[in-house]
């Protein structure tokens, strides 16, 4: 075993980055042809699909393929939640007893869930091997950017975020070592294979792209986070949310968007996301995204004399605006939000105009 132990922030993104450069090809998944044990999987225990399955749709990658013609509204799949990993699941595995010691764990959910599934990955017999054995060897989220590929995000708000979330999993990965080593108990799966870097990003990477939340089966108003099998191969089209939760029967029901001719891609709306929060999360942009937008950060200028920056504070107090903050421009006719015009109205305003505007 190799325990990384990595230090502050900056020299976590710099030893994150590194490691990208040279991750080792240790226990990550190998590409394979699995879907047909994947469905048998399925059916033994009660999933529904009858007209759909993976299919290959050359630069998009893997996706459904319709295998018959789908009307509008059909519902094409049907998921039983105990084929589900999810965020409970992972509390009555293995790892429940270092779930429940670690407060860390407890309320970062998607970190449990990405340890669970990467501890089943692990373990030759799991239940949700089936599943596991399909799932993408690599993903084309910053996360597993070099830094050359990282460079190329420059001018983008992009980078930032991307480079938080390299800093955010570099600690990650530090603290959940520290924690498998004082746990010390050898009946884990992750303790006795080895805890290494790439294979945690590619399990964080899974839960980042795949996880959804479901109703919690003790209380509805409650939610848990979840890899619902099959369904999660659906590509992102623009449109409306067409899948639903059955809280009665704990199923995840899918129904087709549109009319799906046979042979075809069955795709779905992931929801309304800007084309930074689908590269950074889900790995692509959609470029004639209406939903789009820029985030740009802006603030009243430190440099500014006390008085007028005083004037200025006051007046957006008044707006219920912040005074630096994170703004949207929007892929629209009208591109600038009420918000941002008032701030940059306040922002150039002069002593004279605050005053009449009452600051």
């Amino acid at each position: 075993q190799v325990w990384i132990i990595i230090p502050t922030d900056v020299d976590c993104v710099v030893l994150c980055v590194c490691l990208q450069d040279h991750l080792p090809a240790s226990y990550l998944p190998a590409e394979r042809q699995g879907f047909p044990a994947l469905y048998e999987w399925l059916k033994a225990h009660n999933a529904e699909f009858d007209k759909v399955e993976v299919g290959s749709f050359g630069g998009v990658g893997y996706g459904v393929k319709a295998t018959a013609d789908i009307e509008m509204g059909e519902r094409v799949m049907r998921i039983p939640e105990k084929l589900m990993m999810t965020s409970e699941t992972a509390k009555t595995s293995q790892l429940g007893p270092l779930i429940a010691r670690d407060r860390m764990l407890q309320v970062m959910p998607n970190v449990a869930l990405a340890l669970h599934l990467l501890n089943e990955r692990y373990n030759p017999k799991s239940f949700w091997k089936p599943y596991i054995d399909i799932l993408p060897a690599t993903f084309s989220l910053p996360l597993w950017f070099d830094r050359s590929q990282l460079e190329l995000l420059t001018g983008s708000p992009c980078l930032s975020d991307s480079l938080q979330h390299v800093r955010s999993v570099g600690k990650l990965y530090s603290h959940l070592h520290k924690l498998l080593r004082a746990h010390g108990d050898t009946s884990i799966y992750l303790y006795s294979v080895g805890f290494y870097y790439d294979d945690f990003v590619w399990a964080v990477s899974a839960v980042m792209s795949r996880q959804n939340e479901i109703p919690h089966e003790r209380d509805e108003t409650q939610s848990k986070l979840a890899l619902i099998p099959l369904w999660d191969m659906c590509n992102h089209w623009p449109g409306s949310i067409s899948t639903d939760f059955d809280a009665e029967l704990r199923t995840c029901d899918c129904f087709s968007p549109s009319a799906v001719r046979t042979g075809k891609e069955l795709r779905i709306f992931y929801g309304a996301r800007s084309n930074a929060e689908l590269f950074l999360h889900q790995g692509f942009v959609y470029p004639p995204n209406t939903g789009d937008t820029l985030r740009i950060k802006l603030g009243l200028s430190s440099g500014e004399d006390s008085v007028t920056k005083s004037m200025k504070s006051r007046l957006l107090t008044k707006l219920d605006i912040p005074l630096s903050g994170v703004f949207h421009v929007l892929a629209a006719e009208d591109p600038f939000t009420p918000q941002l015009k008032a701030f940059v109205r306040v922002f150039t305003a002069k002593s004279e105009d605050l005053q009449r505007y009452g600051a």
